[in-house]
């Protein structure tokens, strides 16, 4: 009489390692957390032009655009609750000229 062993299922990890369906412990789930976009705020345009220079911007409504430089080109930028978020100043280079020629 002949003995056939019983058959031995594959091994998906190093040898005298368990077998997945041998293994206790729980699959580990990370749970998908949503992620929630702030709404686009409303936005406003400041545009004016100074120094010869006409200019504009976008920025949230609930800030206010101050020109503080009596029309030199300087502007405060403040959030609704009236912290400065920036100072801008529009730059002029009278009777400047640029072409290729003098770019390197």
């Amino acid at each position: 009489m002949t003995t056939v062993p019983a058959p031995v299922p594959p091994s998906s990890g190093p040898a005298g390692a368990p077998s997945p369906s041998a293994t206790t412990a729980p699959a580990l789930v990370h749970p998908i957390v949503p992620v929630t976009e702030e709404p686009a705020p409303d936005l406003t345009t400041y545009a004016g032009t100074t120094v010869d220079a006409s200019f504009e911007f976008d920025h949230p409504s609930a800030w206010t655009v101050t020109d503080t430089s009596a029309s030199n080109g300087i502007f405060d930028v403040k959030r609704a609750d009236g912290e400065p978020i920036a100072t801008l100043q529009l730059l002029i280079a009278w009777g400047a000229v640029c072409d290729a020629s003098t770019i390197r």
